[in-house]
């Protein structure tokens, strides 16, 4: 062979190994971003699954406050019932003193 039908050769099989690395290169670069996106996709998850559960969280606690807000509400009208029985009790209890003191006057000789 003529030196430079061996130098084409050796430069056409050159040509073949860096195609070949060049392939295997982006096999493994592209299996990369599979694994990046895969990566991703599972954090994305997580992420949601971690939201989700925060505002089943917080739903409750807001759900709980609003018995307790019922419960103080209730608390607060029964006081108010009976605070306006005690008003009652007194304004009789008072009415009462007030007429035997004018009774009590009325007998007092002037």
């Amino acid at each position: 062979m003529p030196p430079a039908e061996d130098d084409l050769r050796r430069i056409a099989e050159g040509f073949g190994e860096l195609k070949g690395e060049l392939r295997i290169m982006h096999q493994q670069t592209m299996r990369s971003f599979d694994n990046i996106r895969d990566d991703m996709q599972r954090m994305e998850e997580s992420q949601k699954q971690a939201m989700e559960n925060m505002e089943e969280r917080i739903n409750g606690k807001i759900d709980s406050l609003g018995g307790r807000v019922k419960t103080l509400e209730q608390k607060s009208e029964d006081q108010k019932v009976a605070a306006a029985k005690q008003g009652v009790v007194v304004s009789g209890i008072t009415a009462g003193l007030t007429y035997a003191a004018i009774e009590l006057l009325k007998r007092i000789p002037h």
